[in-house]
């Protein structure tokens, strides 16, 4: 099917907006142009910039502009939702119209914000937040896979929803219209989690060959430090489990973060993130980077778990890390670093869960086709090493078994989007209309 419009004969413009709302407005002459209904909805497909990556699908609603508030050739789109979209130098899109849609009979909304600001907002949720949005549902998905965001990191998962998008043969937008019935679950905290992340800051984290979704390269450590700002911040927004918490580093050796001078980890409020935040950047300062040893890290955030966890806490480790096992080089006159067999950390990972049921997620940084691509000199630097010598290749793989042993999550990539989920096991609640 053809699309009804382009980047190559359209743009998209961003405009100040107060509410998160997955809108496209025409102009009034573009409407009668394309035969756009206020109202209507379609599918935008986004490229990737980066190759072989495939680009993302929104499901939009389309509206029709005042005279002139919108010129021709130019759609608007809230701020909020255009930062979403995340678009960088050359980043093309399409804009498709909707084939099969479906209005939603009910739905069920998990959210997945604290409890004070929903209580604020909850009188203005039902006509600015929900009436007019849409999700799209791609084959052999669930209820699990949808969401609605309503701001920058604050989003509410789908619980339940009639008709059930199960069953989908093709793509198909749901809408959510006035005669609606919406619910809202909020839950009870069952049970508490105590979390130590750690983050990975040796040399070779040093690297530039980390690219965001917007094509933008980075050093892996600034990758690093993007996952921990985003897991922090969904930490202000999410009503997750999360009690006690601790921030480690690590090259050959490993060192708590925070809470600073100590050997314990601290009560998770607003407050403490704030001042963890604060002690991101000192996060090179204080290991020795010639070495990246990742099971002297778990075993230290493991030794925090065993220390300060309550009895019937769930026991978590975030591992963020380009994913290689390193130590120092014993037989040459300078430090450098040498990767061993990753068994030895997988294993030291299966004995931690096997031991103390200490899950252990797991953020893969860069990965070889990034190494080579974007640092050619250090790819062929270790290309000449024997493979169990390789001084700078990241090692997903490791990090992916690493998860799998302990029965927790992998991300091939520190993505704010797949991240924000880690904190989603909200245990039961009560459900309540939305009037």
């Amino acid at each position: 099917m053809a699309p009804l419009l382009t980047s190559r004969n359209a743009t998209l413009q961003a405009v100040p907006s107060t509410t998160y709302r997955e809108e496209l407005t025409f102009s009034p002459a573009d409407a009668a142009r394309y035969g756009i209904r206020a109202g209507d909805y379609g599918i935008l497909k986004t490229t990737n910039v980066i190759p072989d990556v495939p680009g993302r699908e929104y499901a939009v609603r389309l509206m029709i502009s005042s005279a002139g508030e919108t010129r021709p050739n130019v759609l608007t789109v809230s701020e909020s939702f255009y930062e979403q979209l995340q678009f960088g130098l050359g980043q093309e899109w399409e804009l498709y119209r909707v084939e099969r849609y479906q209005a939603i009979h009910s739905l069920t909304l998990e959210p997945s914000v604290e409890q004070e600001r929903l209580r604020r907002d909850i009188e203005h949720l039902r006509r600015t937040m929900f009436v007019g949005r849409c999700l799209l549902v791609a084959p052999e998905q669930t209820t699990a896979d949808l969401s609605l965001r309503v701001a920058e990191q604050a989003y509410f998962n789908v619980r339940e929803m009639t008709p059930s998008p199960v069953g989908v043969r093709e793509p198909t937008v749901f809408g959510i219209e006035e005669r609606t019935e919406i619910n809202l679950f909020v839950p009870y905290r069952k049970g508490g989690i105590d979390m130590v992340i750690v983050v990975d800051a040796s040399n070779s984290m040093d690297l530039r060959d980390y690219i965001d979704r917007r094509g933008e390269r980075y050093a892996r450590i600034q990758g690093a430090r993007r996952a921990l700002e985003t897991l922090l911040e969904r930490r202000l927004y999410a009503g997750s489990r999360v009690s006690r918490f601790a921030l480690v580093a690590f090259g050959r050796n490993a060192h708590v973060i925070y809470p600073p001078d100590r050997d314990d980890m601290i009560e998770l409020t607003p407050y403490e993130v704030e001042a963890m935040r604060r002690e991101i950047p000192n996060l090179v300062r204080r290991v020795d980077r010639e070495g990246t040893d990742v099971a002297e890290a778990m075993d230290t955030a493991a030794d925090l778990l065993y220390k300060s966890a309550r009895e019937d806490n769930e026991k978590i480790i975030v591992l963020l890390s380009d994913g290689a096992h390193w130590v120092e080089q014993q037989d040459t006159g300078f430090q450098i670093e040498v990767r061993v067999g990753h068994e030895d950390a997988v294993m030291f990972a299966d004995n931690l869960y096997d031991e103390g049921q200490i899950r252990i997620h797991t953020v893969a940084i860069s990965n070889e086709e990034n190494l080579r691509r974007y640092e050619p000199e250090r790819y062929q630097e270790d290309m000449r090493r024997a493979e169990g010598e390789r001084a700078w290749t990241p090692n997903p793989k490791m990090l992916s078994e690493i998860a799998r042993r302990t029965r927790a999550k992998f991300f091939p990539s520190p993505d704010a989007e797949v991240l924000n989920r880690l904190f989603d096991d909200l245990g039961e609640g009560a459900v309540f209309p939305v009037l």
